[in-house]
């Protein structure tokens, strides 16, 4: 079974938050990513699938994740 990774590493740092947000709303199913402005921003995640269900390992530096109602799209 392949590990697919994701990551911020191929990102020019001015467009890693802007990333690191999509990867997490797309992986994750709605959250928002607030990298707190960090321009040093780093994130990787490892996935790997097991039938219907996947397992995720993430490494990033400082940031949150939050869900709420009025969630439409990633922002930065």
């Amino acid at each position: 079974m392949a590990i697919t990774v994701l990551s911020t590493d191929q990102v020019r740092p001015a467009e890693r938050a802007g990333y690191w947000s999509d990867i997490i709303w797309r992986s994750f199913g709605r959250l928002r990513s607030d990298t707190y402005g960090d321009e040093d921003f780093s994130g990787h995640i490892s996935q790997r699938e097991f039938g219907a269900m996947r397992l995720s390992r993430l490494d990033a530096s400082r940031h949150r994740v939050v869900r709420t109602a009025g969630n439409r799209g990633p922002a930065t």
